[in-house]
């Protein structure tokens, strides 16, 4: 083999090996990405926001923008984690409108005790322990809360499940769903407030007469 020969066969060799590196590195760098995208979508299920999203898996939030422009695998995903963190959202506002939260009721600082749970609290020797500033009798038991419901998120979910018999616009019409007719030969298209009025001026007018 010629010295010439030897030297292109090594040139060859040396670019197949440094492709074969810099595909491997390829692989790497995206697999990392991948992992870390993972871990955003994941994070961003549960929180629902993507500047908190990032910060819990110590990314810049830009990369979040990144994806979204240069990878067509992630918009996807990125939808998957969107609607998850939306039913989340759902059911934290179903908890709260059916099942209500815990509010805890305080006096003075201090929580009250549930009075079905409440006793006088004991020392060894079964007598009652006595506060020395307030000279009472000091009571144990589960604090009191009472369920606070919000009729408000109930409102929504309910036009939202039944959108067609809970909305709140209402459109008047004529006969077979054409505009509405007045006498004296109007025809016209009118808003509910625009027909309202004109219509109390029709029966005030004839009441006048």
């Amino acid at each position: 083999m010629t010295p010439r020969k030897a030297a292109e066969r090594k040139s060859v060799k040396k670019q197949a090996t440094s492709k074969q590196a810099d595909s491997r590195r390829a692989a790497t760098i995206k697999k990392r990405m991948e992992a870390r995208q993972t871990a955003f979508l994941a994070a961003f299920a549960q929180t629902g926001n993507i500047t908190e999203a990032a910060a819990a898996v110590q990314m810049d939030r830009e990369d979040h923008y990144r994806w979204m422009r240069g990878d067509e695998t992630y918009p996807p995903r990125y939808e998957v984690a969107e609607q998850i963190a939306a039913d989340y959202l759902e059911q934290e506002a179903r908890r709260r409108a059916v099942e209500g939260l815990r509010e805890y009721k305080f006096h003075q600082g201090q929580p009250i005790i549930d009075p079905r749970t409440r006793k006088p609290l004991l020392d060894d020797t079964g007598k009652p322990v006595i506060n020395p500033e307030t000279k009472q009798v000091i009571y144990e038991g589960e604090p009191y809360f009472e369920h606070k419901y919000s009729d408000t998120l109930l409102i929504f979910l309910m036009k939202g499940a039944m959108p067609d018999k809970y909305r709140e616009r209402r459109e008047v019409t004529g006969a077979d769903g054409g505009p509405v007719k007045l006498e004296h030969g109007m025809t016209q298209e009118l808003s509910v407030e625009e027909a309202s009025r004109q219509y109390l001026e029709y029966i005030q007018g004839d009441d006048a007469e």
